[in-house]
């Protein structure tokens, strides 16, 4: 039985299963935390030594993480100072944050178990950031002619009163394999929405979360024409 971390994050329990498993990209800052080799992250277990590896100069060095700041796509992490001139990295940057992997890391789910795994902001598991250029491989065709024009998806149940003031997920696809949901993770990265991907039940599911309500028919129409055809709205 691997090992379980829970923790919240708004209102929503994650499950980390194997921290080796973890891998994050996005970019960091250095204003909340303090000296030495510190960091604070939304999700990650406070005591936890992810390392971080600068993009552009592919230095990494091991922070611990001592320190909360809300999930946000504008930034994954902040570190020290020392900790960012230890690696050079400008403000701003772009860094990956992941743990180091054992020469034989266990699966990430044993699918018997039935437990959910949560993978938020941007975090994917460390067989599928390996894997990310298979995903990809394939090169889109072009239509001949002109293209159609974009069809708005189906949406389930359907759109949200946009004055509630809530926050919606919308689930754009779920899959049975990985390589299916981690494309559509991408897209939705690449498209700056905050990620969710989600293992439950045998299949794995992909949402755009974060959505406050008076956003939900945008974001909509904004999936319909990156290719998904039908959208969950669920709240958040």
């Amino acid at each position: 039985m691997p090992l379980v971390w829970l923790f919240a994050v708004g209102g929503l329990v994650i499950a980390q299963t194997e921290l080796s498993n973890f891998v994050q990209e996005g970019r960091a800052t250095w204003e909340a935390t303090g000296g030495s080799l510190q960091a604070s992250h939304p999700s990650l277990p406070i005591g936890s030594t992810p390392v971080v590896r600068s993009m552009a100069t592919g230095k990494e060095i091991p922070v611990t993480v001592t320190g909360r700041i809300p999930v946000s796509t504008e930034r994954v992490i902040d570190i020290s100072g020392d900790a960012a001139r230890a690696i050079g990295l400008e403000l701003g940057g772009l860094v990956l944050v992941h743990f180091p992997s054992p020469a034989a890391a266990e699966p990430l789910l044993d699918p018997g178990q039935g437990i959910s795994i949560t993978i938020y902001n941007h975090v994917i598991p460390h067989s599928a950031w390996v894997n990310r250029h298979s995903a990809e491989a394939e090169p889109a065709k072009a239509a001949p002619g002109l293209p159609p024009p974009p069809q708005l998806p189906r949406v389930l149940p359907g759109l949200p009163y946009p004055y509630s003031g809530r926050l919606y997920r919308l689930q754009v696809g779920s899959w049975p394999h990985m390589n299916g949901a981690f494309v559509a993770f991408l897209k939705l990265r690449d498209a700056d929405f905050s990620t969710i991907h989600e293992y439950a039940h045998g299949m794995y599911r992909v949402y755009a979360a974060g959505i406050p309500s008076f956003e939900v028919s945008r974001a909509v129409r904004r999936l319909g024409d990156m290719g998904f055809t039908e959208i969950h709205v669920r709240e958040q």
